[in-house]
């Protein structure tokens, strides 16, 4: 199978979405949280031959507590382990095993750096696992570089993603 059309499923399987990750402050659950307001997310996959479209995404107070540094998943309940750890001299570690429903399933782990106010950088290898198309078992490694833009923009909802002029809901799945 060629790699491209390989990374293509990985993608749309949703672990390149660990763009919709982490953010702001430290939360009482001692996790770090997203500024609220409009991110904008370059994701890199594997060596970058692969080409992912910056996206803008609508982070807000019902929303950010949903959004695991996983993305693809969205939502925890997705998760059968999910573990994110403050590091030594800075950042945060992390860990997840979540569920593509039909598509089988997605082990993350990785790094994020940086003061989750104005910018972050998360460093990630995702497996994908028991997806009924076998050409859709790989790994892949992701690197995120996100920055916040300001408040959303006047319509949008929190888990509005703007990529390439189009907006869905990550929860909803509603295109707009």
């Amino acid at each position: 199978m060629p790699g491209s059309a390989r990374i293509a499923g990985w993608y749309s399987g949703g672990a390149a979405l660990a763009s919709l990750a982490l953010c702001c402050a430290v939360a009482a659950d001692g996790a770090p949280h997203r500024q609220f307001g409009r991110w904008e997310q370059q994701l890199t996959l594997d060596d970058g031959s692969y080409a992912i479209p910056v996206s803008q995404m609508c982070v807000d107070a019902k929303t950010e507590p949903r959004l695991t540094l996983v993305g693809a998943q969205m939502d925890r309940a997705q998760c059968t382990a999910y573990r994110i750890e403050k590091k030594v001299g800075g950042g945060w570690s992390f860990y997840s095993v979540c569920s593509l429903g039909a598509r089988g399933h997605v082990t993350t782990s990785g790094s994020v750096t940086g003061d989750f106010k104005t910018g972050y950088e998360v460093d990630a290898s995702g497996v994908t696992s028991d997806a009924p198309d076998p050409k859709m078992n790989s790994t892949h490694r992701l690197t995120i570089k996100a920055k916040w833009l300001g408040p959303c923009l006047p319509g949008e909802t929190g888990g509005d993603v703007t990529t390439s002029g189009k907006t869905t809901n990550v929860f909803s799945g509603g295109v707009n």
